[in-house]
């Protein structure tokens, strides 16, 4: 009888917790191949700080072009005691069309918030939405042939810049709110949610880490021997296997894949300067869109469990990678393909071929899923320093440049500023010559270096 009571008790203080829980659960339609709003999402998220009070918050840390406001969705701690606690940071929309990760940390975050001590020792900040300007254009087909979701928002922002595109020159608003979110919590591993196009094959996801030799040291060690075979494997319990991205060496996957070098002006790139692990993961456009919000949320939960599991050495390795770079003589500047350092992997395929297209009649690439194949290809991942910079003892920025100022100082890196006039013995760089692309890109006109830089002395 005792044990039948105590039953009953916890039956009856469960009936009475149910119809909160549901309150807080978000509302999503990701089901029905369609996301939400920039509204709807921000009103979630509020729901969610109404609910857990305590627990979570929403910052605002900025404005998109368009201005409306840029949050971060902040997850406070678990267990945390006094140590320093590694920092998860994920970002969502920064092409708009490709919403999966607006959804799936939705899902994730009421996870997290719902099941306190799931991952512990772990600190969670999710950007709802950041190219908040994108996300309000709405239409059907800003992604041609993908699968969901149904409103789909413009890749480029109110200036129609691509946000992936402007971490370095920082021409658009949404960027110096990053710069904000970034330096604020100084995350750890960032994950940045896209969804990919191009070949066919099985897999709903694939992965794009953080070059392994950019990030050099035992930091990028790290990420290839320990952190990133472990992902992979527990995406394989999941039943949701994973190939890096599908970036081909010619242009069908058995060709083999290329490693992607994501350079600063990309989001894990510029994640890198800073000692942060980054990765991207890329859903398959041709996947259902349900399918591809729950692969997202399953890989968010292998970072999670991930990070909650090594926190100690996701923090020491970070903190021995900022050491060695005070220490460092010299800092690559460019990278290339070594083409000569050739690993495999096994890839699941479906094979392709060229018939008529049926509206130019030309022959066309497809490929036929009713043939599927599994073999080994190429995977080129290997990238050597082509030009480097011995460090100075500093640099002298001239005060009439605002704009650098402006940026080192949105970045947080350490200056100061000369008290007076003074004559110094610099060592300066100057252009022998420089040429301008054709057509601006990017809000900007890119130019290439002709005799790259020359060096000289004044006074």
């Amino acid at each position: 009888m005792f044990y039948l009571k105590r039953i009953m008790k916890k039956l009856f203080l469960l009936a009475l917790l149910s119809p909160l829980f549901s309150i807080a659960q978000p509302v999503l339609k990701y089901e029905q191949s369609q996301t939400l709003t920039y509204d709807e999402v921000v009103t979630e998220y509020q729901k969610l700080c109404r609910k857990f009070p305590g627990l979570c918050r929403l910052d605002s840390m900025g404005h998109g072009d368009n201005g409306k406001t840029i949050y971060a969705f902040v997850i406070a701690d678990y267990d945390t005691g006094s140590r320093e606690l590694p920092t998860l940071l994920i970002n969502n929309a920064i092409h708009p069309g490709e919403s999966d990760g607006v959804d799936a940390s939705l899902l994730f975050a009421y996870q997290v918030l719902s099941q306190p001590g799931l991952y512990s020792g772990v600190r969670f900040v999710i950007i709802p939405m950041y190219n908040v300007d994108g996300f309000s254009l709405q239409s059907c087909c800003t992604r041609a042939n993908q699968h969901g979701p149904e409103n789909q928002g413009f890749r480029g922002n109110a200036r129609n810049l691509d946000l992936n595109r402007d971490f370095i020159k920082a021409d658009a608003a949404n960027t110096w709110a990053f710069y904000k979110i970034f330096h604020t919590y100084r995350p750890h591993i960032f994950i940045d949610n896209h969804v990919s196009n191009g070949a066919d094959y099985p897999y709903t996801m694939t992965l794009i880490t953080s070059q392994v030799d950019k990030l050099g040291g035992e930091l990028g060690a790290f990420v290839k021997n320990e952190m990133e075979p472990w992902i992979y494997m527990d995406m394989v319990k999941k039943k949701q296997p994973m190939v890096p991205y599908v970036n081909t060496l010619t242009e069908v996957p058995d060709s083999g894949l290329v490693g992607f070098l994501e350079t600063p002006r990309f989001s894990t790139g510029y994640a890198a300067l800073f000692h942060c692990i980054g990765f991207v993961p890329e859903t398959h456009m041709l996947k259902p869109y349900a399918s591809r919000v729950k692969a997202t949320l399953q890989l968010l939960e292998s970072f999670a469990l991930y990070a909650s599991t090594h926190a100690n050495k996701l923090v020491a390795v970070k903190n021995k990678a900022v050491r060695a770079n005070r220490n460092q003589s010299g800092f690559p500047l460019n990278w290339l393909l070594d083409k000569t350092r050739v690993d495999s992997i096994d890839f699941n395929g479906f094979t392709s071929g060229y018939k008529a297209s049926e509206i130019s009649g030309h022959n066309r690439l497809w490929y036929d899923r009713n043939r599927p194949f599994t073999k080994k290809i190429p995977f080129l991942n290997k990238y050597t320093a082509s030009d480097s910079v011995t460090r100075p003892k500093a640099y002298i920025v001239p005060q009439a440049w605002h704009e650098v100022i402006n940026r080192l100082a949105a970045n947080r890196i350490e200056y100061t500023t000369l008290a007076k006039d003074t004559l110094l013995n610099v060592e300066a760089y100057y252009l022998s010559n420089y040429e301008t692309t054709k057509r601006p890109y990017e809000g900007s006109n890119e130019g290439t270096f002709v005799n790259s830089f020359s060096k000289a002395t004044y006074w």
